[in-house]
């Protein structure tokens, strides 16, 4: 079976779960979400005000409550920056996973992991954006800018 777009956005995140920071508690991860949803970039970009955080749960995804209210749930062994900053992705292009392979592909299409690239650019840094577009061309995954307002 062919690896598809989703695949691809995976495997290049994971070539990079290494130099990554782990949270040591979900205190901690929504200490550092609420930071950046206070942050000028984010501001500028997304209406959403308020993400909570819940871990330990069985799955890892990003769902909307409202326009301005979502809620990212973390599996046990997901609470990394890079995880945090790929569900911020969800948020900020407003997708949530959908139910078959092709909502998948879409959900972390071209212009998804674009988006992805700044995000984990202003969530964490440079650096690590850098490798992540480095994964990206390593792993096959698609990127270009994100649509709507200029993201940067």
């Amino acid at each position: 079976m062919a690896r598809r777009q989703r695949d691809r956005v995976y495997e290049s995140e994971d070539a990079l779960i290494g130099p990554v920071s782990w949270y040591a508690s979900v205190q901690g991860a929504q200490f550092h979400v609420d930071a950046f949803l206070r942050s000028k970039w984010w501001r500028t970009r997304s209406k959403v005000t308020h993400i909570e955080i819940l871990y330990p749960l069985k799955t890892t995804g990003a769902y909307r409550i409202d326009d301005t209210h979502w809620r990212i749930e973390f599996s046990p062994r997901a609470l990394c920056d890079l995880n945090v900053a790929h569900e911020l992705t969800h948020v900020l292009m407003g997708v949530t996973q959908g139910q078959t392979p092709d909502d998948h592909d879409q959900d972390h299409s071209a212009h998804y992991a674009g988006a992805e690239l700044e995000v984990v650019k202003h969530f964490l840094n440079a650096d690590i954006a850098r490798r992540l577009r480095d994964s990206f061309v390593e792993n096959g995954a698609k990127y270009a800018e994100a649509p709507g307002p200029p993201l940067g």
